[in-house]
């Protein structure tokens, strides 16, 4: 049997690649970012200066969000095959979305 078709397997494989991908992905969103400016007027002169930068930038952090999401669903599921315990299943969810949430000011 192929290791992809074991859906247990392709779970544990998926979870991995989200734990490792999203937070590199992230971190390549913030460093294509153009600089934030606190004044609205140079704020968006900085947009219109660096607009694909400033595109893919955003495109990759949302990309990077997904595989969040994704990493969350897919640990629900490894975690209830390995029986860990309720309270640590709850804490490893909690966190990728409180981090979630807390990027959301950035768009």
């Amino acid at each position: 049997m192929s290791r992809l078709s074991d859906s247990h397997h392709f779970r544990k494989t998926v979870a991995g690649v989200c734990m490792i991908g999203a937070p590199l992905l992230l971190l390549v969103g913030m460093i294509i970012h153009p600089e934030s400016k606190s004044d609205v007027g140079d704020q968006l002169a900085v947009i219109s200066a660096n607009m694909d930068e400033w595109y893919v930038a955003h495109l990759i952090v949302a990309m990077s969000l997904v595989l969040v999401g994704l990493h969350v669903l897919t640990f629900s599921c490894v975690a209830a095959a390995l029986r860990i315990p309720v309270e640590l299943t709850l804490l490893a969810r909690i966190v990728p979305v409180v981090l979630l949430v807390s990027s959301v000011p950035v768009f």
